[in-house]
């Protein structure tokens, strides 16, 4: 058996415990940015076509 270098452990599991981290950080900024597109895109919508009509009749 090959003697387990702790600092190299210490490292991995570090790397482990980040990419964790940072995945769930992800997947939760991911379903927050869902929930905000659904229950904003309509408003979305109605402000983007409020701005092309606003902008119609301007250059009109």
């Amino acid at each position: 058996m090959f003697p387990i270098n702790s600092q190299l452990l210490t490292i991995t599991a570090r790397f482990f415990a980040g990419t964790l981290a940072t995945t769930i950080l992800e997947l939760l900024a991911i379903k927050l940015l869902q929930v905000m597109t659904v229950a904003f895109m309509p408003h979305l919508i109605l402000a983007i076509f409020a701005f092309a009509n606003v902008t119609a009749i301007a250059t009109s």
